[in-house]
């Protein structure tokens, strides 16, 4: 297994490509990754199934290509490497508009602490590039907490969340129809996995009193949840891509990524192991 190796100075998770509701568009992270890989596929390969593209760094000439099976797939990642830049591809389908999940979970480590919040992000989806979302939808970036998170998520659970309402939306389905990504049998496919667990004794009080001291114990061991929702327009190169970044402070990390849409309402889960 190939290991990536380079010290980076950059933090946190990418903002993905931002889009004013009125259309304009500037240049984000996610941008360049796409950019840097695409790049990349022009010079080494041509692709011809959903894949991976890693780095250490976006100016590195040697990314690491990554298969995307639905069975799971790894990449080693050196322990100098804090941030590593990750570019989801796959070959531009005959209607490749739809919604793309990304869900990163970043253990605690030994001595990290585990987090009893989930990081949701979704970028703003420009005035007309979404034809289910016609007049587009504003940028969300915040928190909740992971009880909320679960709860919304799950099987018969409480969708009495405004936040994640307004974090799911709607995308379109061939020829001419629509679903939204929290319909159904979709909306438990944003779950973490089995290892993320209910916090215990996290009461109402606290979710919405921040003053309220913290009486809960939180039963997982990850220090950082991130679940992230793009709209991706049709591709207008033959690759369809979308850019992100994974901070490892040392630790390994799992990114999931689920592909909505491409014609269909079915989706298909493609599990990427970052280990150190």
């Amino acid at each position: 297994m190939a290991r990536l190796s380079r010290a980076i100075i950059h933090a946190g998770f990418t903002a993905f490509c931002f889009l004013s509701l009125n259309g304009a568009h500037a240049q984000t992270m996610s941008d360049r990754i796409c950019a840097a890989a695409q790049a990349h596929l022009a010079r080494t390969a041509t692709l011809v199934a959903p894949a991976f593209l890693a780095a250490a760094s976006l100016n590195s000439r040697s990314w690491q290509a990554i298969s995307a099976p639905v069975s799971g797939a790894s990449v080693g990642a050196a322990n100098n490497v804090s941030v590593l830049y990750v570019a989801y591809v796959r070959p531009k389908g005959f209607e490749d508009a739809g919604a793309v999940s990304v869900r990163i979970a970043v253990p605690a480590g030994d001595h990290g602490k585990p987090t009893n919040e989930v990081e949701v992000y979704r970028p703003a989806i420009a005035r007309g590039t979404n034809r289910c979302e016609p007049v587009g939808r504003y940028e969300i970036d915040t928190t909740v907490r992971l009880n909320q998170y679960i709860d919304y998520h799950a099987d018969g659970g409480s969708r009495a969340n405004s936040t994640l309402e307004d974090f799911h939306f709607s995308y379109p389905v061939y020829p001419r129809n629509c679903v939204k990504t929290d319909r159904g049998s979709l909306r438990r496919t944003f779950a973490f996995g089995s290892d993320v667990t209910r916090t215990q004794g996290d009461t109402l009080a606290q979710r919405y009193f921040r003053f309220v001291p913290p009486a809960y114990g939180v039963t997982h061991k990850f220090a950082r949840l991130r679940s992230e929702l793009h709209y991706r327009p049709a591709a207008q190169l033959n690759v369809a891509c979308i850019g992100f970044t994974v901070p490892l402070n040392r630790n390994p990390a799992t990114v999931t990524v689920g592909d909505y849409g491409f014609g269909s309402i079915w989706w298909a889960d493609r599990t990427l192991s970052i280990q150190r």
